[in-house]
């Protein structure tokens, strides 16, 4: 006895296909191939603003299920990045390079595009004037007080500012210590102190 069989239209593609009737009591029969369940499952947009409230007097669009963090992450059209960025892209255009998106209404969960404006990174640091990087960036000495100038300043690999004059402190203090020997003893200390060797 043959098995009978049920037609069905994709929910993305719209496309009739068949499946059997066990399969369609199952629920199966949405999607016509995996390719169109994972597609119809991306969420665009629209699944962003469905989960937006509007919050008043400010007129601030919140994402309704945040998770603690003030800039949440989402994967749209296969690209992950903070939603306040997504909405620029989608209502107003393109982040062009070395360009942030700054918030005018002061409140970091806000995607509303009407509050969202494209500063460098400069302009954006001057209209926060509590930050780290802003504090950091009017210090005129280090720690240990030398002076930040051309000559005794440099940019780390990681992009900070470094003085020179400790570099070669921590330096010597460094060769001092592993050119005379002295981990030798260190590592024989811990050795006698773990009991091994």
């Amino acid at each position: 006895m043959a098995a009978h069989k049920v037609v069905c239209n994709c929910l993305y593609c719209g496309v009739a296909f068949e499946i059997y009737h066990s399969q369609f009591i199952r629920g199966d029969g949405k999607f016509c191939s995996r390719s169109c369940f994972y597609s119809y499952a991306k969420p665009t947009i629209d699944t962003l603003l469905s989960q937006c409230i509007i919050v008043w007097p400010t007129a601030c669009w919140e994402r309704a299920r945040q998770f603690g963090q003030p800039y949440e992450r989402m994967k749209l059209n296969g690209v992950e990045d903070f939603i306040h960025r997504h909405t620029y892209r989608e209502f107003i255009g393109p982040i062009l390079d070395g360009h942030e998106v700054h918030h005018v209404c002061e409140n970091k969960r806000c995607c509303n595009p009407a509050h969202l404006v494209l500063k460098t990174r400069g302009e954006h640091n001057k209209c926060h004037a509590n930050s780290l990087s802003t504090i950091n960036a009017g210090k005129t000495h280090c720690p240990q007080g030398h002076e930040y100038d051309e000559g005794n300043t440099y940019i780390s690999s990681e992009g900070y500012r470094r003085c020179r004059i400790c570099g070669g402190i921590r330096a010597r203090k460094y060769y001092r210590r592993y050119s005379t020997g002295q981990d030798k003893v260190m590592v024989g200390v811990r050795a006698n102190f773990h009991g091994k060797y």
